[in-house]
């Protein structure tokens, strides 16, 4: 059965943005609000609104695992399974602790007591519990690139504007900036 997420923007939100008084298109607003939080979770590469259970496949050829999913709501809740089936749950401990640390990217992971294989070649997953537990946490910086992004696909349907063969809302883009991964 598939996780039941909460969106960090309601309907009410939405509708009051796009000034609307009836419910009758929550349907097109649902759908837009979950389109526009995997949209901006997917162009800042491994963030998580909606709390929810992550899976990444990590490498084992390190002392430590670096986590893409962020932030980690629980540190205590990662669980390990290699190829042949075993799954280590208590022997992982989050590198970094406490509440602020897991916030920042990337999260490492090491065992606890010691290291695991060094072979080449092994992998294994990892499943966390990721993303703002209360969606009135979520930074509001992100809720408002959430809005935009409805208000700009449900007033006009598409990712540019008539006339002029531009993305918008250009204010998205600056908004997600920080929350990015950059590479050098």
């Amino acid at each position: 059965m598939a996780e039941q997420l909460v969106e960090p923007v309601t309907m009410a939100e939405a509708r009051l943005r796009l000034r609307l008084d009836v419910p009758d298109d929550d349907p097109t607003l649902e759908s837009l609000i979950i389109a526009a939080r995997e949209h901006i979770e997917n162009v800042c590469d491994g963030l998580v609104l909606a709390a929810r259970t992550v899976t990444e496949v990590i490498r084992l050829d390190r002392p430590y695992a670096e986590l893409t999913a962020w932030p980690i709501a629980e540190p205590a809740r990662i669980a390990l399974a290699t190829a042949g089936g075993e799954v280590a749950q208590a022997e992982w401990l989050a590198l970094y602790t406490g509440e602020k640390q897991l916030k920042r990217r990337p999260v490492r992971i090491e065992p606890v007591g010691g290291a695991w294989g060094r072979e080449r070649g092994v992998i294994a997953t990892a499943t966390v519990q990721a993303g703002w537990s209360d969606p009135q946490s979520v930074p509001v910086v992100l809720c408002n690139a959430i809005l935009m992004l409805v208000l700009h696909w449900y007033t006009n349907g598409s990712a540019s504007t008539p006339g002029e063969l531009k993305e918008t809302p250009l204010g998205v883009a600056a908004m997600i900036r920080r929350f990015q991964v950059q590479t050098i």
